[in-house]
């Protein structure tokens, strides 16, 4: 039975080959890749490319800034091309061959890659982490294959970029994508959490401070708009910046200048603006808590992260890649009734809240196996060699959040907080499951 290799040959330098035993192999400078190749120059991208089976074919969709060639002709960026064997692979500093051969009998597809790669090139990931399509986003189904291709166009566009989805859902690493593929990637990365700065100097850390400019400021301050000067500024929970602030971050998009604080003469500012929420700014605006005008100068491009229950084929894949990178030493497996539970589960704190349960579960593991209780799910029928109690996740939704009402007496403000979610995704779970 005939198997695939790919032979990977640095100029000068190293070579190793890798079973292509996996649908989906990224292969780039960054950590994140399956393949991380030496790249001394800093001419690959973090993700310079993706190599997938499908079926007996494999294809090369390209991902880079600085090109990627099958048998002398470029990939187009952000294609996918057929890789037939026999032609070469080149990019910057390598090539690479497509072999067939056949497999040996203790060769399958779900064992450890056997190759070593030399001159200190670390080993390509198997299993799990060959499903990172995206700079460390783990995802192999429809919902998260199509935001790594919404990433991938809107990163070519220098314009504003509106992320949306819940608590958990991985927000930061999506702007993090956009800004490593856009033109800006050479430049900074500035994160500021809206919901983690004081009202009180939200103005000096978003637009800085002349010196003397209150008590206290011995020194100017450039603020995170110019920190972000020639690269990318991400405001994550956007819908907690006070109202005060929301018409100067108008006035900074619209002119691309700021006004530090303690000071009346603008500075230029060249940035690219990125920012995420969880909450329903529609509504806010009709609440009258965000101003429309901005909201409408946001929504250029958006981007909506899934949550997990709306990717169940990927919570497997996760728990795996979580286990993995958690359980240092050791291995762990997952039997296939505790696989269905937490599949069944509806994760309502999304990837944040599944990587805390595997490692509540490897803390509670002590004689080394994983039981369905270690995830403190719920119950399990019987004896761990059951299947597990379903969680059909609409019903046990709209239970909990009847409970979470009852309890606070209907204060939809202590009905969050009791369930660790946000206001505004509270109302929108009432609306959703008809809750009166």
């Amino acid at each position: 039975m005939s198997h695939r290799t790919i032979q990977f040959n640095q100029r000068g330098g190293a070579a190793f080959v890798l079973p292509l035993r996996h649908s989906i192999v990224s292969v780039g400078r960054g950590e994140e890749c399956s393949v991380c190749l030496p790249d001394p120059d800093r001419h690959l991208s973090r993700v310079h490319l993706e190599i997938l089976r499908r079926g007996s074919a494999v294809l090369v969709r390209d991902r880079s800034a600085n090109g990627t060639w099958i048998g002398g002709e470029r990939v187009e960026e952000g294609a996918s091309r057929p890789w037939p064997p026999g032609q070469s692979l080149q990019i910057p500093g390598w090539h690479a061959d497509l072999r067939e051969g056949e497999r040996r009998g203790d060769d399958d597809d779900t064992s450890d890659c056997s190759y070593r790669p030399s001159s200190g090139l670390r080993a390509a990931r198997t299993g799990p982490q060959d499903a990172i399509s995206q700079d460390g986003m783990i995802g192999d189904s429809p919902p998260m294959q199509a935001l790594f291709e919404a990433i991938h166009r809107v990163a070519r566009h220098d314009v504003p970029v509106l992320i949306r989805g819940e608590t958990g859902t991985g927000k930061e690493l999506v702007a993090r994508s956009v800004h490593d593929r856009s033109a800006r990637a050479r430049g900074p990365f500035v994160a500021v959490n809206c919901g983690g700065i004081h009202e009180a100097t939200a103005s000096s850390r978003l637009f800085g401070h002349a010196r003397g400019a209150f008590t206290g400021a011995v020194t100017a301050s450039p603020g995170a708009f110019r920190e972000a000067s020639g690269g990318t500024l991400f405001l994550d929970e956007l819908g907690e910046l006070p109202r005060g602030l929301q018409a100067a971050l108008l006035r900074a998009l619209e002119t691309h200048e700021v006004v530090p604080l303690g000071s009346s003469k603008p500075v230029a500012v060249d940035f690219r603006l990125l920012a995420a929420t969880h909450c329903d700014l529609e509504a806010m605006m009709d609440a009258g808590h965000f101003r429309p005008d901005l909201l409408f100068r946001l929504n250029v491009a958006t981007l909506r992260v899934p949550a997990l229950r709306e990717r169940p084929e990927d919570i497997e894949l996760l728990t795996r890649h979580f286990l993995d990178t958690l359980a240092v030493g050791r291995r762990k497996t997952l039997d296939p009734w505790i696989v269905a539970a937490l599949t069944a589960y509806p994760w309502p704190g999304n990837v944040r809240e599944l990587r805390n349960a595997t490692l509540r579960a490897l803390l509670a593991a002590e004689d080394g196996r994983l039981l369905t209780e270690h995830f403190e799910l719920g119950p399990t029928l019987g004896t761990t060699h059951e299947p597990p109690l379903r969680y059909p996740t609409a019903l046990t939704d709209r239970r909990r959040l009847v409970r979470a009402l009852h309890d606070s007496g209907g204060n939809r403000k202590e009905a969050a907080q009791s369930l660790g979610i946000a206001r505004s995704t509270l109302y929108q779970r009432i609306r959703r499951l008809g809750i009166e």
